[in-house]
C-alpha cells in the first residue's frame, strides 16, 4: 500500500523510519523515506516514525514534528 503524507506548509526535511511492532533494539530500523511524501507500507506489524522538519528561523512555524501509527496484518 502506498501512503501519501501531506503538509501544509511542506517541511524542509522528512524521514520515516519503519521498526518491528514490540522489537527491543531501537537501533534496527528500516529507512523508509526521505524527503518525499510517498511511502510504501508494508503487510504486517510495524511502527512507523515520521520526523519532519520545518527549518526557516525568520518563521513562526519552524520546529521538528515527530508522529507514529502502526500498521497491523
Amino acid at each position: 500500500t502506498t501512503l501519501t503524507l501531506t503538509f501544509e506548509p511542506s517541511p524542509t526535511s522528512m524521514n520515516v523510519k519503519r521498526y518491528k511492532l514490540n522489537a527491543k533494539d531501537y537501533d534496527a530500523f528500516d529507512k523508509v523515506a526521505d524527503g518525499n511524501n510517498m511511502i510504501e507500507a508494508e503487510v504486517g506489524d510495524y511502527l512507523y516514525e515520521v520526523i519532519a522538519k520545518w527549518e526557516n528561523p525568520h518563521k513562526q512555524y519552524s520546529g521538528t514534528v515527530h508522529f507514529a501509527f502502526i500498521t497491523k496484518k
